[in-house]
């Protein structure tokens, strides 16, 4: 069984497997974190939150944590928002005006794809925001990049790590996505890897402060193709059909991985099942992390609901 006292958030989306899982499986998180906001550059709100994750709240009793989401394609329009006094104004405005109407417990932060040299001005905003939030009785966790133990790259570089643990509730360190790569297979996620992210990421954070997100989905590499990423049980039942398909397994990763050949075609299916997930939580809770955080409800294992 995983740790005692263990803290899930589980972050859900529209799809219609991250429904059915989100409405079994809403009890045993302790925070439901449903996407629908997307941010625009001139600090507008556009969406709701998911609403048949707010319905599985209520009926659960669990508080919802709406996924805060800027438009990550590229670094334009989050730049413009956030070295703008009155678009940040407008977008707390905003927020905190649907935290009070929908009775919202927090909110969490997703700002991704941020331009390193907006650090400053990421962390202002989030001291603004967490103030804002705190006011109507609500609380902030925020999404981040790992830092590397050899430092940062240009996807952690606008996170100042101590700077937002300081004004958040949480940091959610988003360690996954290890390997995206075409032509270079691998763990998701591996716990050797996860170890080595946090290091990297932990120096100056309080660890009840930060959460550890882990992933529920699986990534598929077939030739020359780029990787697709799905939701374990398509994902694995369309491995297993494959002809000659053998089981593997990386024991320093500690993750599963199916291997087939096709038509001359090499397929490598990489994947988290309950045991491998498993490892991840009680790696947090051997640290004395805040909790982990699960994308996405849908994706996962069935086997994972009996382990937590």
């Amino acid at each position: 069984p995983a740790p005692a006292g263990l803290r899930l958030t589980l972050w859900t989306d529209g799809t219609a497997a991250s429904h059915s899982s989100t409405r079994a499986h809403a009890a045993a998180a302790a925070i439901l974190s449903p996407t629908g906001w997307q941010v625009e550059p001139d600090g507008g709100l556009q969406g709701t939150p998911d609403a048949v994750t707010l319905a599985a709240a209520v009926a659960a009793g669990r508080p919802v944590w709406p996924v805060l989401a800027n438009d990550d394609a590229g670094p334009t329009g989050t730049d413009l928002l956030l070295n703008s006094a009155s678009a940040r104004s407008a977008l707390i405005t905003a927020v905190v005006s649907q935290v009070r109407s929908l009775g919202l417990a927090g909110v969490n932060l997703d700002f991704e794809g941020v331009p390193g040299s907006d650090e400053s001005a990421l962390t202002a905003f989030a001291g603004q925001l967490s103030s804002a939030l705190r006011a109507a009785g609500a609380r902030l966790s925020i999404d981040v990049v790992p830092h590397t133990p050899a430092g940062t790259d240009s996807a952690s570089a606008a996170y100042d790590d101590p700077g937002l643990a300081a004004v958040a509730d949480y940091l959610v360190v988003m360690a996954y996505d290890e390997n995206t790569e075409v032509g270079d297979p691998g763990p998701v996620a591996g716990i050797d890897w996860q170890a080595a992210e946090l290091d990297g990421t932990m120096a100056g954070v309080p660890a009840a402060k930060i959460v550890l997100g882990i992933p529920l989905y699986a990534r598929s590499w077939s030739g020359d193709a780029q990787p697709t990423a799905g939701g374990y049980a398509s994902m694995v039942a369309q491995a297993l059909s494959e002809p000659e398909v053998s089981y593997d397994y990386d024991f320093p990763a500690a993750t599963p991985v199916l291997v087939s050949k096709s038509r001359g075609v090499s397929t490598q299916l990489w994947f988290d099942d309950a045991d491998s997930l498993l490892r991840k939580i009680d790696a947090a809770g051997s640290l004395g992390l805040g909790g982990v955080a699960a994308w996405v409800a849908g994706d996962e294992d069935p086997g994972f609901w009996s382990v937590i």
